[in-house]
């Protein structure tokens, strides 16, 4: 049985002990009953962008990137990670429904038997832009943000468009993922398609290797002198989860005058495809350049 917003946030309130959003928070939101578990930060941040923080019952503590702190706080119960929801404790909310990706895709089966599971996981059929805007339209319609969600899109459109002729157009980017001491080619799409930076050419020594179904491409300190990029973007991965960082003062010994950055460990590596976390990958994008 649906509640109003008012009787949702007071029921969440008695029944776990949490703080809720204050009275004008949820009038702000309209109508929307819906009480959230979001298991992606993407979804996340599109639906704090909306305003819609008050159906959000509970969130993954771990691995929160510093942009979504706000929800580092006892109005959110605490389910755990994105790959290990803590199953237990979505139950006892009683969500109206749970939004999650791939990431969390070994529990969907037990996330069915508690609430409707919403996959909100980009398409990979179309190119990255168009993929992005029928998923965030498709999770604004869920809570009757449609002309909300256009607005922020135009935005975002318009940001995009600005990007593009902010940055060099024929810079010679490579984007790198770093796990556990070692370097992955990385064909961001916020890179080279939503930005459209082109692709270096990899040299014809570098091979890729298939491990189960998805595809890596190692690269060699000696592979990325070769490619000379003006710039290395590195995703790091260990650091996202927890891990060794890498640190690029060794690794810059050995490319001289190529420009290392860094990016953002969570926001690009656990997060990505919300209305927040691409405005701020493009930013860091364009700043790095």
């Amino acid at each position: 049985m649906k509640l109003t917003a008012v009787v949702a946030a007071a029921v969440l309130s008695l029944s776990t002990g949490l703080a809720v959003a204050d009275d004008a928070s949820v009038a702000k939101q309209g109508k929307t009953t819906e009480r959230a578990v979001v298991l992606d930060f993407g979804a996340l941040d599109t639906l704090d962008a909306l305003g819609f923080q008050a159906s959000v019952v509970a969130v993954p503590r771990q691995g929160l990137p510093e942009y979504l702190s706000q929800f580092d706080n006892e109005r959110y119960a605490d389910v755990g990670g994105l790959k290990t929801p803590n199953l237990e404790t979505i139950a006892k909310l009683s969500p109206s429904m749970v939004l999650m990706t791939g990431r969390s895709g070994e529990h969907r089966e037990a996330l069915e038997e508690i609430t409707t599971v919403v996959d909100v996981s980009l398409g990979t059929d179309t190119d990255y832009m168009t993929a992005f805007d029928a998923n965030i339209r498709k999770l604004a319609e869920r809570f009757g943000a449609g002309e909300q969600a256009e607005k922020k899109l135009k935005e975002l459109h318009e940001k995009v468009s600005k990007a593009r002729t902010e940055v060099p157009k024929e810079a010679k980017v490579l984007v790198v993922t770093h796990n556990d001491g070692r370097l992955m080619l990385n064909k961001h799409p916020v890179v080279y398609q939503v930005l459209q930076l082109p692709e270096p050419v990899l040299p014809p020594n570098v091979k890729s290797e298939k491990r189960g179904e998805r595809v890596f491409t190692p690269l060699s300190v000696e592979a990325i002198q070769e490619i000379k990029p003006a710039v290395l973007l590195v995703v790091d991965r260990s650091a996202a989860i927890g891990g060794e960082p890498l640190h690029p003062e060794s690794l810059q010994k050995s490319l001289g005058n190529t420009k290392i950055k860094v990016l953002s460990p969570a926001l690009w590596y656990l997060s990505g495809g919300g209305l927040q976390s691409l405005s701020l990958q493009i930013d860091e994008v364009v700043d790095a350049l």
